[in-house]
């Protein structure tokens, strides 16, 4: 991405990342820029997919007992 002030690409201390990682889940951080020192918010997105478990574990990571699904 390139800064709207100084066109150059904008570089963002990895600090502002390991702080939304470890502290602010799903919110945002202000930081200043490393290419000129104006203000950036950075917000995390968090997605999840779910597919179909077609392998051969019989339990779930907490131990559930994996029924297996019933055919049409």
């Amino acid at each position: 991405m390139k800064c709207e002030i100084c066109k150059k690409d904008v570089i963002i201390p990895r600090r502002a990342y390991l702080n939304l990682e470890n502290y602010k889940v799903g919110g945002s951080v202000l930081i200043a820029s490393e290419c000129c020192g104006v203000g950036y918010r950075i917000k995390m997105n968090i997605s999840y997919s779910t597919t179909l478990h077609t392998g051969k574990e019989i339990e779930d990571d907490w131990g559930t007992e994996l029924l297996k699904p019933k055919e049409k």
